[in-house]
């Protein structure tokens, strides 16, 4: 789930659906978040160790 304008949190925005979810916090506002910014995201996703199970 990527969150943009800065924000790091989720203030109960679709809690169950985003329960195992990977978060990505952007500092750019929603119409400023563009394809490079959205390869960005997901360098950042790919970089990230995934830990499945308990």
């Amino acid at each position: 789930m990527i969150r943009t304008s800065g924000e790091s949190r989720l203030s109960g925005f679709m809690p169950w659906q985003t329960l195992h979810s990977e978060l990505y916090f952007s500092p750019l506002m929603w119409p400023d978040f563009d394809g490079p910014a959205s390869d960005e995201a997901l360098e950042d996703y790919r970089g990230r160790r995934q830990r499945r199970g308990l």
